[in-house]
């Protein structure tokens, strides 16, 4: 299997839409509206690195694109008719993954909604100050 390319993440990590998060900051001190978890993320570009980490295989062996994925709305593969890898490889994957690092996560309709992607920030914890990876840190799943 492939795996995700350590500049890609070092890229990422760190980076927020500091200008979107001010503006919606001070909207909210001098308006009713109250400044939302929700709505900073419906207006945060930031892509999502789910689809990099790991592979949700229901029991029927349908692979959805996401954990957050409740309803199979988004199957990606079926390991009834493809290996694991011809699925993590493939087109259907690699073409979300094009999508969130062209930071378009608000065109995948099971995207639209999630926050599970405001965890990237994260990452950083896994990189040193040159941007270079950590190899004394251990990521959950090892």
């Amino acid at each position: 299997m492939n795996t995700i390319d350590d500049n890609i993440i070092s890229n990422w990590a760190g980076k927020l839409d500091k200008e979107s998060f001010f503006q919606e900051h001070e909207i909210s001190k001098t308006s009713k509206t109250q400044f939302t978890h929700k709505r900073f993320n419906q207006t945060n570009i930031a892509p999502c690195t789910q689809l990099w980490k790991w592979m949700v295989i229901y029991w029927d062996g349908s692979v959805v694109l996401c954990c957050a994925d409740m309803f199979s709305q988004t199957i990606v593969g079926d390991l009834k008719s493809d290996s694991i890898s011809e699925i993590w490889n493939g087109p259907n994957m690699k073409s979300y993954r094009n999508q969130m690092v062209g930071r378009k996560r608000f065109e995948v309709p099971l995207c639209q909604d999630c926050d599970i992607h405001l965890s990237w920030h994260n990452l950083k914890e896994y990189y040193d100050k040159d941007g270079d990876f950590r190899r004394d840190r251990k990521f959950i799943m090892g």
